[in-house]
């Protein structure tokens, strides 16, 4: 994730992110490298991105860094 500027700033942010929270909720970060199958897989087309998959494997994904509110707002829905 050191290679995209983007990528390297919002990595920061996630990791604070994940840090508050505990429980039953996996996070993952994987480089772009390193996705293979799941670009695919998750219609990923831009970097950074967060998605979120629920148990049905169903999937919904964040390009922009402006949406990171909305992105805790489902988190916290998720985790309840």
């Amino acid at each position: 994730m050191n290679e995209c500027s983007h990528c390297s700033n919002f990595s920061r942010t996630w990791d604070k992110f994940i840090q508050s929270y505990v429980g039953n909720v996996v996070f993952n970060k994987i480089d772009v490298i390193d996705a293979n199958d799941d670009l695919a897989k998750y219609d990923i087309v831009g970097f950074p991105t967060v998605v979120i998959i629920d148990h049905d494997d169903k999937f919904e994904h964040f390009y922009n860094l402006a949406f990171f509110p909305v992105l805790c707002q489902q988190l916290r829905l998720l985790v309840g």
